[in-house]
């Protein structure tokens, strides 16, 4: 509180979620291995990409100029990392209309045909198939049932 008091209200809030899949990660392991059997290779690109990723805003300035921020890092239930970030902006890079939003904000699936490599990233890592009868072990379900349901019925 004593940021907010300082710097005023955050102007973004990010989750940057470690994917299990990546290169440096996957480079890492041995054939045969995958990243849940070394939570110390995960923790450390985790953690190697997420200092890029605060130097892309804090020195680049990719989102606006920030005059604070700060995170948090939580561990899912499958053990993988992920960070909460808060991101205080100067007040000449403040989203002040829906307009200024759209530059930073996307929730549309790239096309194949115009950043095929975008489109891939996206359908790899954002997407995820059906839950339900379809899919009984996707990472949604819980107990046999949507995981939104469960919450719901609780």
């Amino acid at each position: 509180m004593a940021i907010v008091s300082k710097y005023g209200k955050p102007d973004l809030f990010l989750t940057y979620t470690c994917n299990p899949r990546c290169k440096d990660i996957c480079d890492a392991l041995l054939p045969g291995q995958q990243a849940h059997d070394h939570p110390d290779i995960v923790a450390r690109v985790f953690k190697q990409h997420l200092a890029e990723l605060i130097s892309d805003i804090t020195k680049r300035h990719v989102l606006g100029k920030p005059v604070a921020y700060v995170y948090v890092i939580e561990f899912q239930k499958r053990g993988l990392p992920h960070c909460h970030l808060l991101i205080i902006l100067d007040e000449n890079s403040k989203l002040k209309v829906a307009a200024d939003i759209d530059t930073l904000i996307s929730a549309e699936i790239p096309d194949p045909h115009e950043d095929p490599v975008l489109f891939e990233i996206v359908k790899s890592t954002m997407i995820h198939g059906p839950c339900g009868a379809l899919d009984p072990k996707s990472p949604c379900m819980v107990d046999g049932n949507g995981a939104q349901r469960t919450i719901q019925n609780n």
